[in-house]
């Protein structure tokens, strides 16, 4: 029997992911900020001028807020950020909100913070397709031991493995030289706890063969 099990490409991208969040989150609260400072200071002699001028109130609000709630989940659910499905969403709902901002400030002529939203807008998009974008790499399980997505890497043997776990879209092998091995999985059609038992069995075939080898 084989296992073959698809994995996600992290290709070092978790510190671009939250880069990429983290100059969000500041600037959602910078400008909602400075919107609400806007309304303070010019709500009497620009609001006749500019008819909508009084949304800038409730705008800043809700956008200072969305930043904060970034920067929360950032600080205290990071891992949700791992979650291909859930940061994807994320970036959609960070895009709308600055290719809004970008129009507006185009719309009122405001050049200096359209250029930045622009940009912000582009590598949002750069973002949405390179996150997302997987390589063709496996983790291939079978009675022989397990070969790892790792380059120039021999396969594991079963009597090297202490525990072998899928759960909540990642497997984990431990070894007993104290390596972890982990990685993020795509979608598998086997059941995972078929899958688990006969890892379980053929660790505990192997056991007979560590004083061989340690």
């Amino acid at each position: 029997m084989q296992y073959v099990i698809p994995v996600v490409e992290e290709r070092g991208k978790r510190s671009y992911i939250i880069s990429l969040h983290l100059i969000v989150c500041f600037l959602l609260i910078v400008t909602g900020i400075f919107e609400i400072l806007l309304h303070v200071f010019f709500s009497k002699s620009a609001s006749v001028q500019f008819q909508h001028f009084t949304l800038l109130k409730f705008g800043g609000i809700i956008t200072s807020l969305s930043g904060f709630v970034l920067l929360g989940l950032l600080l205290f659910k990071n891992k949700w950020f791992t979650n291909m499905k859930f940061n994807h969403g994320v970036r959609i709902i960070e895009l709308i909100l600055f290719v809004i901002f970008t129009v507006i400030a185009l719309r009122y002529q405001v050049i200096y913070p359209a250029i930045i939203f622009g940009i912000v807008c582009v590598a949002l998009i750069y973002a949405l397709f390179w996150e997302n974008k997987t390589g063709e790499r496996n983790v291939i399980i079978n009675e022989v031991g397990i070969l790892t997505p790792k380059a120039n890497t021999d396969p594991l043997k079963w009597h090297e493995i202490q525990h072998v776990v899928l759960r909540f879209g990642i497997i984990t092998i431990d070894c007993l030289d104290n390596r972890l091995l982990q990685w993020n999985i795509q979608d598998i059609t086997f059941d995972e706890d078929i899958f688990s038992e006969f890892c379980k069995a053929q660790i505990a075939a192997n056991i007979k063969n560590r004083g061989k080898n340690w």
